[in-house]
């Protein structure tokens, strides 16, 4: 039966107080506010007089506790408010966080399931944190505004899109979404790799050849192709009948879209414009490439990761670096360059720093 009278209130929690934690108090005043007892809330004061009430008629409620249990078990009829609890609300602890329906959920409550999800990336980067600063301590070195607004349009930049700032901020949101960079993480990750950046300053140098390499890749002669790539041998054969002797773009493209399993199958199979010496392509790649005129095919390439077939759309031909072209790719190695001094320095970091972790939720995730 539901609660319909004032005095009931006071007397059960009166009764139950000593044994309440505050949010659990906080929701028998909000029960007790709906069941028609008068309260102000414009003053933001109805909470407080309700746990004044409470304890200043403590010998009164004792006294009506009987009679209020009385109230509670007599009657088949109610249009009250019926007091329910389960275990969510007996047991919430630590900070209330949110409310389920009306039934707070406390920080404790998600603690476990937290670590277990990114405890192990959470404690890495403060463990980090933590020898970066005994690092920058040692050599009597400190983070300035200057060196996160550093960080900061270093990351801007490599999401930035030329004349298009809409476009550029939407993909750096949707990068920090991708990473989980809200806020906290993200000033996190510009103090870190500030430090990290101060900490290898010195360490990295650029060779004018490596210079030249670069501007020769950037500026020199490319091939525009095309690319099926399939999981094996035998799919690629399948590739090759059905593409025929002499396919046209178009035909490549479509069968690129419906079979192949690498990233390009989206645009048809296109690939980058492809320098006979650039990197990033694997060598058996580059190496037919460089025999194949355009509008032909290639044989089964055997790669790593499977098997491939290119076609050879076009030859383009070297073009005139800008001014600014070296240095700007000087700029672009150098900060590769530290990049990877800073990888390498945090994995050393990490490696000294003696860490006990002491939650079994905790040890789970870290020792996965």
């Amino acid at each position: 039966m539901g609660i319909r009278r004032p005095w009931a209130w006071a007397s059960v929690v009166v009764v139950a107080l000593p044994y309440l934690s505050w949010s659990q108090a906080y929701l028998f005043w909000r029960l007790y506010a709906h069941s028609g007892v008068e309260v102000d809330p414009g003053r933001g004061a109805g909470f407080a007089r309700f746990m004044s009430m409470t304890r200043q008629n403590l010998a009164m409620g004792m006294s009506l506790a009987f009679a209020a249990a009385l109230t509670l078990g007599c009657g088949t009829r109610s249009t009250g408010v019926v007091v329910q609890t389960s275990p969510s609300q007996l047991n919430s602890t630590g900070t209330t966080v949110a409310l389920i329906e009306n039934t707070p959920i406390g920080s404790q409550d998600l603690e476990s399931t937290l670590y277990e999800l990114a405890g192990k990336q959470a404690l890495r980067e403060a463990v980090l944190d933590h020898a970066l600063r005994r690092e920058l301590e040692k050599q009597g070195l400190s983070i300035s505004s200057g060196h996160l607004a550093h960080e900061r349009t270093l990351f801007e930049q490599r999401m930035n899109t030329p004349g298009n700032q809409q476009s550029t901020r939407i993909i750096g949101d949707e990068v920090y979404r991708s990473r989980g960079l809200g806020p906290t993480r993200r000033q996190a990750m510009f103090w870190r790799n500030a430090a990290l950046r101060l900490l290898v300053t010195g360490e990295t140098s650029i060779e004018q050849s490596e210079v030249d390499s670069a501007l020769e890749i950037a500026y020199g002669p490319k091939t525009i192709a095309r690319l099926i790539l399939t999981e094996n041998e035998r799919d690629a054969a399948e590739v090759l009948r059905v593409l025929g002797p002499a396919p046209t773009v178009s035909a490549f493209a479509r069968i690129a879209e419906q079979r192949s399993i690498d990233p390009t199958a989206s645009r048809g199979g296109l690939l980058p414009p492809v320098h006979a010496a650039d990197a990033r392509f694997p060598v058996a790649i580059r190496n037919v490439l460089g025999r194949l005129n355009p509008g032909s095919i290639s044989t089964i390439i055997p790669l790593d990761i499977g098997s491939a077939v290119l076609m050879v759309e076009s030859k383009q031909p070297a073009s005139v670096p800008p001014e600014a072209a070296e240095e700007r790719l000087r700029g672009e190695l150098t900060i590769q360059r530290e990049r990877a001094a800073m990888d390498e320095l945090a994995r050393q970091l990490i490696a000294r720093t003696r860490v006990d972790v002491l939650n079994h939720s905790l040890v789970w995730s870290w020792e996965r």
